[in-house]
């Protein structure tokens, strides 16, 4: 589990959840791709993951928003051998879930949904601390 210091206790409920086999990340971003709580498998490069599930969850809320007025709620994505969750949390951050197409999609969706629910309970991760200058 490689956690941000910001996550707080959060990071527990990612190491809960990634016991599903064939599961490859969990994360949770910010809009923007920044990780609050992260886990992987060590062969997945972070910064790829984080930046293109915002962007492609931005691309489908543009797609939706010209479509139908509103934004995804959630995106479930296959392609070759993976499947790709992304849900909005209650905070508006986003819940990623990436996993091999053995892990059947219905199982997928209700173990990302769940998790989404029990982030909801979670406390809220912590804030970085503003840096403290040395006084001259």
């Amino acid at each position: 589990m490689r956690a941000n210091p910001r996550s707080g206790d959060l990071d527990f409920l990612l190491r809960d959840a990634s016991s599903l086999e064939g599961l490859d990340a969990l994360l949770l971003l910010r809009p923007s791709g920044t990780a609050v709580a992260e886990w992987m498998r060590p062969q997945i490069r972070k910064e790829v993951l984080c930046v293109m599930s915002a962007t492609m969850l931005a691309s489908v809320d543009a797609l939706l928003e010209e479509l139908q007025g509103r934004q995804a709620a959630e995106v479930l994505v296959e392609a070759d051998n993976r499947r790709f969750v992304v849900l909005r949390t209650h905070d508006g951050n986003l819940l990623v879930a990436l996993a091999s197409h053995k892990v059947p999609k219905r199982r997928l969706v209700s173990t990302a949904r769940d998790l989404v629910t029990r982030l909801a309970r979670a406390p809220p991760p912590e804030e970085a601390a503003p840096a403290v200058l040395p006084a001259d």
